[in-house]
């Protein structure tokens, strides 16, 4: 992350940033709008998981914090957190995210999951994040967050992504 910015965030009982553009949509999610690739560090709770529309993020836990690290990309970006959860990498480009550690020895990506993650793989994102056995409630569509085996909403987000 040579040569950018860095802005901090709080995440407590909603987003607090500072020095930042940003919208707070509901107590889970924030967009937020640069003109420029920026750094967003959010410190949080340890049992939560931050995730971001940007193309890359670190996760450090420091005491009884967790500061995750995303780099973002101009645009619109949005950021949720995920509460009571663990973030398991199953492959380079594929994350588990649910309320049970090791969640990616009982994950298998369906068909439709397979072609999400090559679309986005193509329009530039990194990663596909999965849940499974979490419930959250997420305002705006985010390509890059599906549920486990919704073949409904995966099929919705290819759609809304390649069209």
């Amino acid at each position: 992350m040579n040569n950018v910015e860095v802005y901090e965030c709080l995440k407590n009982n909603g987003f607090q940033c500072r020095g930042l553009n940003y919208e707070v949509l509901n107590e889970n999610v924030v967009k937020i709008t640069t003109s420029k690739p920026i750094g967003l560090l959010v410190t949080h709770s340890p049992i939560s998981c931050i995730i971001c529309t940007g193309s890359e993020f670190q996760v450090l836990v420091w005491g009884s914090q967790k500061h995750t690290l995303w780099l973002l990309k101009p645009g619109e970006n949005y950021c949720i957190e995920f509460k009571n959860c663990y973030m398991d990498q199953c492959s380079e480009n594929t994350i588990a995210i649910s309320q049970q550690p090791s969640a990616c020895r009982e994950l298998t990506l369906t068909q439709c999951e397979e072609k999400l993650l090559n679309t986005l793989l193509h329009l530039n994102y990194k990663y596909l994040f999965i849940t499974s056995n979490i419930e959250y409630d997420i305002p705006i569509e985010i390509p890059i967050i599906v549920k486990h085996g919704s073949e409904r909403e995966c099929i919705e987000k290819l759609n809304n992504i390649t069209t």
